[in-house]
């Protein structure tokens, strides 16, 4: 529906009143629903603008959380694995975080050896912990939230309003699903397991229950957490974007300012980068060199390792090799596929 309105301040006066037996929480059919809007824009300018409705249709409200997200060789995604309700309404985005949580594991499961006994499935197992735990916070939320969002009358809204604050207060809530913020659409960490498999890490302030927690809650070089896209050099002295660099391989990351104002020809072979490039062969998964100029938190010559994923495994004070294959060390003993489960 388009129309350009000028909306007078406070609340709009509905022209006539609508039908009281489909309020919420009842449902609320098509019909009522354009009524409402009509009844709407005719209060807010004095006569029924001209406008179009492009589309409508009646949703019915759920939500759903798969009890397992693996078993031995199946694995559930995307909206086989949960459905959002009409708050989270990040299926989509949190269909494609399935996939990129998953595909890294199954590729490094494919390439390196099993080694037999428990510690096997360890890799895999870590989607369900990882995906699952973040999917299910997200749920919990939409579930804690919505008593606040329902609109009220009467005594019950003022009861709401001195208890939890009103429905104006928590509005902006209604936002943050479509914009990929807050509770309902941000991004989620993983402090409990940077690496991908469940190990005893310390805990980091904000984490939240299972584990999981939502990267704007947390410092940009905190274990766990999605890094941002930033500019960066690849190793042939290349220019492009951390995030263009995902999907493959694990990225090794030296912070070093001034990268962006020197030729790569100067710095490529100096200084830390041959020591860098080798060790990045060393290291028991596939692994990318890249250098970038700044990134938030970080003091120069941080080393960053992240996952193929985009999230952060971890950071050493530069170049501490024994550090970094400590950090990779719970994900060499990931399954062949033939083994797993």
């Amino acid at each position: 529906m388009a129309a350009r309105l000028a909306t007078p301040p406070g609340p709009p006066q509905p022209a006539e009143p609508v039908d009281p037996h489909a309020t919420w929480p009842g449902i609320v059919t098509g019909d009522t629903l354009l009524t409402r809007v009509t009844s709407a824009l005719t209060g807010w300018c004095g006569e029924l603008p001209p406008h179009q409705l492009l589309a409508a249709a009646d949703h019915t409200y759920q939500q759903r959380l798969a009890g397992r997200f693996r078993t031995g060789r199946c694995f559930l995604a995307g909206d086989a694995a949960h459905l959002h309700g009409a708050l989270g309404m990040q299926n989509l985005a949190d269909g494609l975080r399935d996939a990129d949580n998953l595909a890294w594991r199954l590729a490094l499961a494919w390439h390196l050896p099993p080694t037999g006994g428990p510690a096997d499935s360890a890799l895999l197992d870590g989607y369900e912990n990882e995906r699952r735990g973040a999917v299910g916070a997200r749920l919990r939320a939409v579930d804690q939230t919505m008593p606040l969002l329902r609109p009220l009358r009467g005594w019950a809204e003022t009861r709401r309003s001195l208890i939890s604050g009103s429905f104006r207060k928590h509005a902006p809530l209604l936002a943050d699903g479509q914009l990929g913020t807050g509770r309902f659409g941000g991004a989620p960490a993983y402090p409990a397991t940077p690496s991908g498999v469940a190990v005893r890490v310390p805990e980091q302030r904000g984490s939240g229950r299972g584990g999981t927690s939502l990267t704007e809650q947390l410092p940009a070089t905190a274990p766990g957490v999605l890094v941002p896209d930033l500019p960066v050099v690849t190793a042939d002295g290349a220019a492009d974007t951390l995030r263009a660099r995902l999907g493959t391989v694990f990225l090794l990351v030296l912070v070093a300012p001034g990268t962006t104002v020197w030729s790569a020809e100067h710095w490529l072979g100096a200084g830390l980068m041959p020591r860098l490039a080798e060790l990045a062969d060393a290291l028991p998964v596939p692994t990318e060199v890249l250098v970038t100029d700044t990134y938030p938190g970080a003091v120069p010559h941080t080393v960053l390792l992240v996952r193929p994923d985009g999230h952060l495994l971890g950071t050493t004070p530069g170049l501490h090799p024994e550090q970094l294959h400590t950090l990779t060390a719970p994900l060499t003993a990931a399954p062949g596929l033939e083994q797993a489960g």
